[in-house]
């Protein structure tokens, strides 16, 4: 599931990088750009959990609070708009470190 994860993450990248028209697309986030990562992850989100639900892939325990109208999970649509998110956030945060000599440096 994490792989999974972890390519729905790199799916949101490419889409981001052709919606944005730039492949470092990530390197000054902006509302607009938080609000296309939410929105994709919605749609990957509603899809992946409608379409195993569809094909009887998964079921949900009782406990599962459900999407109203759509009768999918919560979670699992919540954390595609959270991870990738926080995944750039992060990304971001590691770059700039980086290039301010922050992280990686060799300790003599």
């Amino acid at each position: 599931a994490s792989l999974g994860d972890g390519l729905l993450v790199c799916l949101i990248y490419v889409a981001c990088s052709i919606v944005f028209r730039q492949p470092n697309w990530n390197a000054r986030m902006s509302a607009s750009r938080y609000a296309a990562i939410f929105a994709i992850g919605l749609v990957i989100g509603v899809l992946i959990e409608w379409t195993g639900l569809q094909l009887h892939r998964w079921a949900y325990a009782e406990a599962m609070p459900l999407v109203p109208l759509l009768h999918i999970g919560l979670v699992p649509v919540v954390q595609m708009l959270v991870l990738p998110a926080l995944v750039f956030w992060i990304a971001k945060a590691w770059a700039a470190a980086t290039s301010n000599g922050r992280v990686g440096t060799s300790y003599r």
